[in-house]
């Protein structure tokens, strides 16, 4: 916990970004307006998905580490 710090603007835009590149939306929507579209989408409202993810994702963690488990 000694590195642990609130999310602030800064931490929810490196941890969008990072989600971004992993995910494969770009593969799947090749219109590059779309695309954008859909980004911005999706970025405002991020802190809300991330949010709601910490909390689910702590109802039935797997050992010591917080996820959502596929059944």
């Amino acid at each position: 916990m000694a590195h642990w710090r609130p999310d602030d603007a800064e931490l929810i835009n490196l941890c969008f970004n990072y989600d971004w590149e992993c995910g494969k939306i770009s593969k799947i929507i090749k219109d590059p307006v779309q695309l954008t579209m859909v980004k911005k989408f999706f970025r405002a409202r991020y802190k809300f998905i991330k949010d709601s993810y910490k909390y689910y994702a702590t109802w039935n963690p797997v050992g010591d580490i917080w996820a959502i488990q596929t059944p």
